[in-house]
This record gives C-alpha cells, sequence and structure tokens, in this order.
C-alpha cells in the first residue's frame, strides 16, 4: 500500500516549479518528484490544420512516441477550475521521477520535463510557462479535499468514427481519421456544470524488453483460440477382405572374445648447476637551490538573523529566515629556482651452465577375442595388440654476459606564481511547515552575531642541499646447455570376423473394400469472438512495442455526486470507439480504497496495485487495479491539448509562413533581438545594421507598441556608434531620455517648443537661414504653413504669401528684389549693415557678391517677426470691403492660425531680435538635438513649428553641401515624432496630392525624402497611421519596422512594403498578423542588399534604452535654464 511521509513544493521567482512527495510503497521509501508547465499559448490555423492531416492528435502521439525513447514518466493534468474563482481549464504537462532525495529527483525531473517542452514545441509557437502559485495551491487544496475519485479503466479509441458491426458480427478493422477533440468533450461539459476538477494522467514507462515478451506471450494465448475458430465433421464406413500366406526361415551365430595386457616402465634424471658473481658500482651528485617568498591577506564576515516564531493549538506553524554575507580575500606571491646535477656508471658480469638427462620406457600388449551363435546368423571375432615405447633426453646448457655503462644528467628550474583572489558569498533562506499537535505555546527568538578577522603572512624560505654517492657493481654469468632424447615404439594387432545368413518368405493378399463417407464444416463463434479480443490485445502491444508503452493512470477527481455522474457519463462519450479492444469505462473506488487512490494521484504515481483475481490472465502485464498498459496513441488520446477557449490556453494564429531569420546581420548598429519563426521565442541574435544599408525608415504601429522604442535606440545607435548628427522633432517629450544615454555625455542638447519650458528655443521663425536664398525661403514658409493650417490653395496660401512678401520687402529683406534694390534706404549697405558684417557703408546691393547679399538678407530679416506678419494680416484684413466676405473669411483663418504665437508668453519667445538663435545651427557638427513640443501649445502650433524647423536645418544642410562649406560635417539622421500631422496637417489624409494643384508640406517633404540621401540626410519617420502618409515619402521609406496596426488602409500600406500582396487571399495570414502582434514584437524589413534572400522581413524586439528619464531640474543641472 501506498503512503505519502512527507510532501513540499519549490518555488523560484515567485512560480512554481516542483512539487515532491516522500512515499511508502510496501516497506519502500524514495521520492517522487514531478515538475510542471503550464500550456499557456498553441497555435491553430484553420486552413493549415485541413492541409496538415495529422492534427494536433496525431502530433502529440509523435510527442509520446519521443518521450517513451526518452524513458519519461509523463504527467497531465487539466484542472478545471470555476469556483471560488472562475479560470476555467488549465493544463499542465511535465514528467515524474522516483529518486533517493529531493535534490537529486529535481534535476532528474528538470531534464525530463526540459524533453517534455522540447517535444511539445512540435505544436508551432506553442508556450509553456511555470504556473503561477495561487494556480498550485488551488490543486494542492483540491487534491486533499476531493471526495469522489474516479479511475479511467481500457483503451480510448483516437479515431473519429464510430463503426458498427458488420454481417459476421465482427468489428471493421479499417482505420479512421484521427480524431480533432475527445478530452475537449469532457472538459466542456463539466465546464457546463460549473464543477470544479482535476483530469491527472500519470503514465510511467514500461520498458520495451518487457513489452516484447508480453506480446509473445499475447500471441501464444491468442493462437490457441485462432486454431480453433474452424474446423470438419466426418462419418465414414469400409469393408475388406484381406488373405495373406508367408513363409520365413533364418539361421544366425555370433561369439567374442577379449584379452587385454598393458605394461608401462619410466626412468628419469636430471642435474643443473650454476655459478654467478655480481659487483655494482655507481657515483651520484646533486646541488640545489630554492627560494621561497608568500603573501597572503584575508578578510572575512558574516551576519545570521534568526526569527522564529510557533504557535501549537491543534496546528503548529513554523517560520525562519536567515541570511549571511561572507567576503574573503586572497593574495599570495611565490618565487623559487632549483638546480640538480647527478652521474652514475655500472658494469655487469656473469656466467652459468647446466644440464639435464632423463629416459623413459613403455610396454602395452591386448588381445581380443569374441563369438556367438544365432538361428540364421554365425559370426566369430578374433584380436591382438603389443606396443613397445622407449625415450632418452639430454639437455645441456651453458650463458655467459657483461655490461657496463655510465650517465649524467644536469637540472634547473626556475618559477614564480602570483597569486590574487576575492570572493563574495552572499545567502538568504527561508523555511515554513506545518503540522498538527495538541498544546499552545509561543516562543520568539532573536540571535545576531557578526564576525571579522584579517591576517597578513610572509614566508621567505630559501635551501641548499648537496649530495654525493659513489658505487660500483660488477657481476659475471655463464651458462652450457645439452639436451638428448630417444623414443621406440612397437604395436601389432590382428582380428578375425566372420558371419553367414539365409532366409526365405512368400507372401500373398486380396483386400476388396467398400467405403462410403460424409463431412460437414463447422465454425467456433465463441473462438471467433476470442481470437478478436485477444488479437487487439495482441495489435495494442504490437503498437507499443514499436511507439511505446506506459503504464498509465487516468484519475478524474471531482468534489460532489453531481460532477461524478456527469463525470461518468461525458467520459464513454468523449473516448469510447470500437477499435480498441477494451473501451474505456470509469470505476469508483470502494470505500477502502479511496484514499489509497488519492495517495497515489497525489503522489503521481500510477495506482499498479494487482487485483490478485485468478480468473484474469492479464492481471499485472495489461491491466492494474486502477492502471492500464497504453501505448502512445491512447494516451495522447487523453493528454492532447484541448482547444478550449475558457481558460489560460489561449489558440493564437502562428506567425505567417515566409518570415525571415538572419543569426549573423552585419553591421555595428543594434537594433534589437529577433523571434524565431519556428517557436515564437526571443532568441539572442541581434538585428544589426550597417551604414549602406541605412535608409529612410518608418516606424509604424499603434501607440504603447514600441515604435518609438524602436526609433529611440536607431537615432541612439546612430549617434554613438557612426557619430552622426542627430536631429529629434519631438511631438511630446519622449525623447528627453537620450540626454542619459552612455556614450553621448556633452553631445545631447533639449529645447523645447513652449515658453515655460527649461530650456525654451528662442527663435524668430521668419528670420532667413544662414545659407537658405530669401525667395527659397518665402515659398517654402507659405506651402507649409498652408498644409499644416489647411489652407486653401486659391486663395488662403496666396494671400499668405503676399503678406509675407510685404513684410519681407518693408526691411529690405528681398535684396534681389528690384524694388529693394531701386529703394533709396535698403538699395544700399546701411551704416549699422557696415559695422555688423565687416561691408563698405553704401554699397549698393548689387555691387556685392551673393555671399555678402546673403549676409545683408539674413541681418535685415532679424529685425521683423510673426508679430510684423499678423499686424500686416490685420491692415489687409481692415481694408477689405465689409461685403468682401470670401476675402475677409481666408484672412480670418490665416489670423486665427497665428493668433497662438504672437499672444501671451509665445510672443516673446519667437520674436525678432539678435537674441534669436539660427534654428539650423542646432546639433551641429554631430550632436544630438532633441525639439520638443510638449503638451502646453496646441496641434497646429507644434505642427508647424517642428515641421518649419525641420525644412530650416535640411535645407541649411543642403546649401552648405552645394557650396562645399565644411565639407567634413557628420551625416544627418531627422526623426518626424507624428509625421502625419507634421506632412499633411491638422486634418490630413491621403495622399497629399489629392485635388491640389500647388505644391504642399507633403510634396516638399517628397523631394527632401527622394534627394536627401546624396547629401548625407536620412529621415525616420514615426506614425500611427502609414495610410496618412504622402505615398512619395512612402516610396522613399525602404527599411521598415512596424508593430501593432488594425486599419485596413494601414495594413495595405505595410503589406506592400514588405513585399506581400495586400489584395486577395494568398497573404491573408499576414494581414491577420499585423493585429495580433503583441507589445514589443515588430516587424522589421532592411532590404537594401544585392541577394534576395536578404530581404526577407524579420521578427524582433527593439532593444530598449534602459536609462532614467531627466526631469526639468535634471535637464536644468546638466544642460543650465534658459530664461526668455
Amino acid at each position: 500500500m501506498l503512503r505519502i511521509l512527507d510532501n513540499g513544493i519549490e518555488s523560484r521567482n515567485g512560480h512554481f516549479h516542483a512539487a515532491w512527495c516522500l512515499v511508502d510503497e510496501d516497506g519502500r521509501r524514495y521520492y517522487r518528484v514531478a515538475v510542471l508547465r503550464e500550456l499557456t499559448a498553441i497555435t491553430d490555423d484553420p486552413q493549415n490544420r485541413r492541409q496538415a492531416g495529422e492534427g494536433i492528435l496525431g502530433k502529440q502521439w509523435a510527442a509520446i512516441t519521443g518521450l517513451y525513447n526518452a524513458g519519461v514518466n509523463f504527467v497531465y493534468s487539466a484542472l478545471g477550475i470555476f469556483q471560488p474563482d472562475h479560470i476555467g481549464i488549465v493544463q499542465l504537462y511535465g514528467a515524474a521521477v522516483s529518486a533517493e532525495s529531493v535534490a537529486a529527483g529535481i534535476s532528474r525531473a528538470e531534464r525530463d520535463a526540459a524533453a517534455v517542452e522540447a517535444t511539445l514545441a512540435g505544436f508551432a509557437q506553442s508556450q509553456l510557462r511555470a504556473p503561477d502559485l495561487d494556480i498550485i495551491r488551488w490543486y494542492v487544496e483540491f487534491l486533499s479535499s476531493a471526495r469522489k475519485p474516479l479511475a479511467l479503466l481500457g483503451h480510448p479509441d483516437p479515431r473519429v468514427k464510430r463503426r458498427g458491426t458488420g454481417r459476421d458480427g465482427a468489428l471493421p478493422e479499417e482505420a479512421d481519421d484521427l480524431a480533432i477533440e475527445q478530452n475537449e468533450i469532457l472538459f466542456r461539459g463539466l465546464a457546463k456544470l460549473r464543477e470544479n476538477f482535476v483530469f491527472q494522467v500519470v503514465s510511467d514507462h514500461v520498458p520495451r524488453g518487457e513489452l516484447v515478451r508480453d506480446l509473445e506471450q499475447m500471441a501464444r494465448i491468442a493462437s490457441n483460440y485462432a486454431s480453433r475458430r474452424k474446423g470438419s465433421k466426418s462419418i465414414g464406413f469400409s469393408v475388406g477382405i484381406p488373405i495373406f500366406n508367408a513363409l520365413a526361415h533364418g539361421y544366425s551365430g555370433a561369439g567374442g572374445r577379449a584379452d587385454s595386457h598393458a605394461h608401462s616402465q619410466a626412468e628419469a634424471w636430471n642435474q643443473n648447476w650454476g655459478e654467478a658473481d655480481t659487483e655494482s658500482r655507481s657515483h651520484s651528485v646533486t646541488r640545489g637551490s630554492s627560494v621561497s617568498l608568500g603573501e597572503s591577506e584575508s578578510e572575512s564576515g558574516s551576519r545570521s538573523v534568526m526569527q522564529g516564531t510557533s504557535q501549537m493549538e491543534s496546528q503548529s506553524t513554523m517560520q525562519a529566515q536567515s541570511t549571511m554575507q561572507s567576503h574573503s580575500r586572497m593574495q599570495s606571491q611565490t618565487e623559487s629556482s632549483a638546480w640538480g646535477s647527478s652521474s652514475g656508471t655500472s658494469q655487469t658480469a656473469g656466467s652459468g651452465s647446466g644440464w639435464a638427462l632423463g629416459h623413459g620406457t613403455s610396454l602395452n600388449q591386448s588381445v581380443n577375442a569374441g563369438g556367438g551363435i544365432n538361428v540364421g546368423v554365425a559370426k566369430i571375432d578374433l584380436g591382438g595388440g603389443m606396443g613397445v615405447s622407449e625415450s632418452w633426453n639430454l639437455t645441456q646448457s651453458q650463458s655467459q654476459f657483461a655490461s657496463s655503462g655510465s650517465f649524467q644528467s644536469t637540472s634547473e628550474m626556475h618559477g614564480r606564481a602570483d597569486t590574487t583572489g576575492e570572493s563574495w558569498t552572499t545567502g538568504t533562506g527561508e523555511s515554513r511547515g506545518t503540522g498538527q499537535t495538541v498544546g499552545n505555546a509561543t516562543s520568539q527568538g532573536v540571535v545576531e552575531s557578526s564576525g571579522w578577522s584579517r591576517s597578513t603572512s610572509r614566508v621567505v624560505t630559501t635551501m641548499n642541499s648537496e649530495t654525493n654517492t659513489t658505487g660500483e657493481a660488477h657481476t659475471r654469468s655463464q651458462g652450457f646447455g645439452r639436451g638428448y632424447g630417444e623414443t621406440d615404439a612397437y604395436g601389432q594387432t590382428r582380428s578375425s570376423i566372420g558371419a553367414q545368413t539365409a532366409g526365405a518368405g512368400l507372401t500373398y493378399g486380396l483386400a476388396p473394400a467398400i467405403n462410403l463417407n460424409r463431412t460437414w464444416q463447422v465454425e467456433d463463434d465463441v473462438a471467433e469472438r476470442l481470437t478478436e479480443i485477444l488479437r487487439g490485445f495482441e495489435g495494442l502491444l504490437n503498437t507499443a512495442t514499436h511507439s511505446g508503452g506506459f503504464v498509465t493512470s487516468a484519475y478524474l477527481l471531482t468534489d460532489s455526486e453531481r460532477a461524478a455522474v456527469a463525470a461518468a457519463s461525458l467520459v464513454p462519450e468523449a473516448f469510447y470507439g470500437e477499435g480498441a479492444p477494451t473501451p474505456v469505462l470509469t470505476a469508483e473506488p470502494p470505500e477502502a480504497e479511496r484514499e489509497a487512490v488519492m495517495e497515489a494521484a497525489r503522489a503521481f504515481v500510477p495506482f499498479k496495485a494487482r487485483t490478485n483475481d485468478p480468473h484474469d490472465p492479464f492481471d499485472g502485464w495489461l491491466f492494474w487495479r486502477y492502471a492500464s498498459l497504453l501505448p502512445a496513441d491512447k494516451v495522447a488520446a487523453y493528454v492532447a491539448p484541448s482547444l478550449l477557449q475558457e481558460g489560460t490556453l489561449k489558440v493564437i494564429a502562428p506567425i505567417p509562413d515566409g518570415m525571415g531569420f538572419y543569426p549573423k546581420m552585419p553591421g555595428e548598429v543594434v537594433l534589437g533581438h529577433q523571434y524565431s519563426p519556428n517557436t515564437a521565442d526571443l532568441t539572442n541574435a541581434p538585428v544589426r545594421l550597417d551604414k549602406p544599408r541605412l535608409m529612410h525608415t518608418m516606424f509604424a504601429g499603434d501607440t504603447g507598441w514600441g515604435k518609438s522604442v524602436a526609433a529611440v535606440r536607431m537615432a541612439y545607435e546612430i549617434a554613438y556608434r557612426w557619430n552622426m548628427r542627430v536631429v529629434v522633432l519631438d511631438f511630446g517629450f519622449a525623447w528627453r531620455s537620450l540626454l542619459n544615454a552612455p556614450g553621448l555625455e556633452g553631445r545631447v542638447d533639449i529645447r523645447q517648443l513652449r515658453p515655460d519650458g527649461v530650456r525654451p528655443l528662442r527663435w524668430n521663425p521668419l528670420q532667413i537661414g544662414t545659407y537658405i536664398n530669401p525667395e527659397t525661403q518665402l515659398k517654402a514658409f507659405a506651402d507649409i504653413f498652408g498644409s499644416v493650417a489647411q489652407l486653401g490653395q486659391k486663395q488662403q496660401q496666396h494671400r499668405l504669401l503676399d503678406a509675407v512678401r510685404r513684410v519681407y520687402l518693408s526691411v529690405g529683406v528681398m535684396v534681389d528684389d528690384p524694388l529693394v534694390r531701386a529703394d533709396p534706404q535698403y538699395g544700399r549697405v546701411s551704416a549699422e549693415e557696415a559695422a555688423r558684417l565687416g561691408l563698405v557703408e553704401g554699397t549698393p546691393l548689387g555691387d556685392l557678391s551673393a555671399d555678402d547679399r546673403q549676409r545683408v538678407a539674413v541681418e535685415r530679416s532679424k529685425r521683423v517677426g510673426l508679430g510684423d506678419l499678423y499686424e500686416e494680416i490685420e491692415r489687409e484684413y481692415d481694408s477689405l470691403n465689409p461685403r468682401d466676405q470670401v476675402g475677409r473669411g481666408v484672412l480670418e483663418g490665416i489670423l486665427w492660425r497665428l493668433k497662438s504665437l504672437v499672444r501671451g508668453a509665445p510672443a516673446a519667445q519667437f520674436q525678432p531680435g539678435a537674441d534669436a538663435i539660427p534654428v539650423e545651427d542646432l546639433g551641429r557638427p554631430n550632436g544630438v538635438v532633441v525639439l520638443e513640443g510638449g503638451k502646453f501649445l496646441d496641434n497646429f502650433a507644434k505642427a508647424w513649428l517642428l515641421g518649419w524647423a525641420g525644412w530650416l536645418i535640411y535645407s541649411d544642410m543642403v546649401a552648405r553641401r552645394e557650396k562645399q562649406i565644411n565639407r567634413g560635417e557628420a551625416d544627418l539622421f531627422m526623426v518626424f515624432e507624428e509625421a502625419n500631422i507634421i506632412f499633411t496637417g491638422l486634418e490630413g489624409g491621403g495622399d497629399a496630392t489629392e485635388g491640389r494643384s500647388a505644391p504642399t508640406v507633403g510634396e516638399q517633404y517628397s523631394n527632401m525624402f527622394r534627394d536627401s540621401r546624396k547629401y548625407g540626410a536620412y529621415f525616420g519617420v514615426v506614425t500611427q497611421s502609414p495610410s496618412l502618409i504622402p505615398s512619395g515619402i512612402i516610396s522613399s521609406c525602404n527599411n521598415l519596422v512596424v508593430g501593432f496596426l488594425k486599419t485596413p488602409k494601414d495594413k495595405d500600406i505595410v503589406l506592400s512594403a514588405i513585399a506581400r500582396s495586400e489584395k486577395g487571399f494568398v497573404d491573408e495570414p499576414w494581414r491577420r498578423f499585423l493585429a495580433d502582434e503583441h507589445i514589443g514584437m515588430v516587424i522589421g524589413r532592411f532590404p537594401y542588399a544585392h541577394s534576395r534572400e536578404m530581404q526577407l522581413p524579420i521578427l524582433f524586439r527593439p532593444l530598449m534604452l534602459d536609462v532614467p528619464e531627466p526631469t526639468d531640474a535634471e535637464i536644468a543641472e546638466k544642460l543650465g535654464r534658459i530664461t526668455l
């Protein structure tokens, strides 16, 4: 009988790891350890399922076959948890072992559980994890309190169709397809009743040799009944009259005699003589010197704290905690040297002699005679023999030898060793236990001890030794040998045999016969049915010898009579089939055996007690009291994953076919780590990017799914690895963590577009760029402002362009305009301009070089700002006829957009003045600049200011490259957050060129994206809606990083970009997968390669820049505060 003496649970990192029991089974004690993992995800594609054919059950069959080959004891548990918390079905897979200790059992169970996890990888991208302790706690409590255990006996049938009998009463032998669901029927029925249950299957490995012997025995039994299935009966009648006559006569005789005589004589004489003389001599000299120097230092410390509380009142609880910390340090130094010399000589001589003499004589004689007389035969035998042998042997030997030798050796050794060691030890222990006793006691104690020691020692040793040894050896030996032998043998044999036989015979016969016969064919249906059953067992054992066999106990534990009756009806419905030799059924243990069955279930042990029924020929090798021998396919029918949605197992679509994996990507920039397209596990294979594959990159995905994490990592790696200039146009303030990025110390600057920021950007948006032509900037200003503000092309942008031109003309900014050159004030260099720019006062603008005129335009633009533009538009608005509602409405829209930038604190931040900095100079030559929009400006102000700043920075860089200024300047990487708003405006959507005739910001940036790479400028586009990005920009973004997307138009853009069809049903799994990526999972494609096999999309997790985000106070401390 099995009893549990002790048990426990091992946990790691707050999750269950292993359960163990100390078991006493019929006097043998051992530990039973089980390691379980929860199946949390499995992939199921209906299209692939129809094509595969084998289905879930077929894969589980193959997995069980593999586990048998590895010798694993398999454990499966399905927990139906509906009370007190409604969790549903929890499926656990693992392995159980028997061991002499808990540690050894856990080690072996971990090894076998790894095999289980590996075989379950046959379900593509399935996920196993350690179950929560709350789940295991419910499991343990239910095993201890369940009142209605049922045992499943017999053999489940893993086939689909129910099959009827044939005309002859036999079951059909053809095999049907594997079932799609079986245990689901059981679980679904019990879930309907909301009854807690545990379905636990424990399968212990049976050696193959034992299975073969069982198969042989079953074949013998089956063949006995098979031979009796058919036969015949007959009746016959025969009459015969025989007549015989015979005469025979014979005579024989025999006689014999034997006589033997033997004589043997032997004589031997042996004599040996030897003489030896030995003399030896040796000489040895040894000299040595050794010096040893050592130094040791040790430091250690320990601290122990223990607290325990015990309370006994029919219950005992003990809690203990121990903490230990030690530190040791060792340093030693050793020097040694040694020298030695030795020499020696030896001589050996010897002689010996010996002789031996031997003599032997042998005489043998024999006589044989025999005779006999029989009727009809006469025989006489006579024989005799004699032999004589004689031998002589003489041996004589003589030997003589002499040898001499000498040797001399010298050795020298020097050595030095330095050793330094340091070790830390930290330990924490915690133990809990419960027991049951009678009494009441409370105790509490605290013990604290600490110690510290330090020792330093130094040893110097010098050793000199010299040894002189002299010796001589002489050996002489002489030997002589001689041998002689002689043998003489004589033998004689005589034999005589005689025989005579005479006989005569005569036979006559006559046998007339008459025969009548009748036969009936006989069939035995009893033998037929027994043969069918026995051959079913024989086939089962035959399958087990091939795919594996397990002693299996299937426990179905419930807690109410209602659930037990329902389970008894659901089990045949789920697992019954005529193809099994013994259909599955349930057995409820009697009251006397109920606790024993529960103990076996708690210990994860099959109930292998025999029935001891003398009429059961299969007891103990096919069936046990509550266990059955099951091959791999029958076990799989019980334990195949149940695809029930009500529970912790989630059925998801697999990763689409065609996803790439590149274990060795070239490049210095590391963006993240790849997921395995086969198992969906995160690997340590990095996603790398080299400089030739750096292209414009689009980061797309819903907010919070990791697109900005990937963009931040790329910007950081580009700045750190390639020393590039990085400009981030941040719509919020998510990029300020770059200030604390390692390796970028002193290179990061943060500026805010809001006046209340710690470092507000003091900027005049109307100031002409240092190297940007005023006419070019004027047109771009109107285009970008009008597109972001959604101004009409024909009226609003035209009126805005004229207003800005008038403002510039009012201070002479348009230095190439004829009106300015003809102006008496602004057509020449003023005294102030001459002093600031180093020019000659009064010089006409036409006489200046192009570079000097550009300097004059920049200087004059510092006098006007957005406030001047607002006043100019107001004057135009006031001058309009009140009846001109169209014109007034156009100007009202422009004034409404400008009002937020020319009122209050923003008016001071963006007003003209000499203290305004050129935005195009930020981050030069290789710095990292973050322009934060923040949350306090309206979306229009942020979108326009960021878009306008990006255009100025890029255009200035292009102008410098064209003018060959600062040719060694670093390349530029510019990131656009919320790019769809910047590129297409507040109501942006669709193509920017749709329904428009004039250039828009979308087209402005489309030109930038097409031409920028030749100037060393690269862009990163971060957006939640790729479909809102202009098509020209999307076409230029060759690199792609895509997270979770759900909008159909967005999916079309992405599928086309990753070389998949956005129409039809061919790549429909890819479309669904875009809305099925979890947080931190993105699809990446970097197709700039010379081979097609390097252009596949990959699945990876972006590597987060794990640094703290600085506060405003920290930014002010590192970069300084700016006050307007």
